[in-house]
């Protein structure tokens, strides 16, 4: 299930969208992408700080990766940021929070999932705050 909620204000005047990416059980070690009609939205921020929420982990030494993917056609896609680079859920839950750091982003976003380990199953929980500078 993915929820978007853009906000109107917010106390420190900097934050242009809160969406949650995933909020689903993951299943094996096949990359997921972000939902496409986010793509834009994601674009809209300078910066973009992820939370990440992981639990019920199972499988064999699991761990997840998490890439943030952006582009200016919405067609050819360069990797931005690893978020989180096989980084173990073997203990849940595990949250983290990572964000994009201070290069500009393009005017598309996307965020790519992928669990790792043998066959790994996790929850996870992905939500984004994207800020302006």
């Amino acid at each position: 299930m993915r929820r978007s909620r853009l906000e109107s204000s917010n106390s420190g005047g900097n934050i242009v969208y809160t969406v949650t990416t995933f909020d689903q059980v993951v299943d094996g070690t096949t990359p997921i992408d972000s939902d496409p009609r986010q793509n834009e939205q994601y674009g809209i921020a300078d910066k973009i700080a992820f939370q990440v929420y992981v639990s019920n982990s199972t499988g064999t030494s699991p761990d997840i990766t998490l890439t943030y993917w952006h582009s200016n056609d919405g067609l050819s896609w360069v990797t931005h940021t690893t978020l989180l680079n096989a980084q173990s859920i073997s203990a849940t839950p595990y949250e983290v929070f990572a964000d994009t750091g201070s290069a500009y982003l393009g005017k598309f976003g996307k965020v790519q999932l992928t669990l790792g380990g043998t066959t790994p199953t996790a929850y996870v929980r992905i939500t984004a705050c994207g800020r302006k500078d």
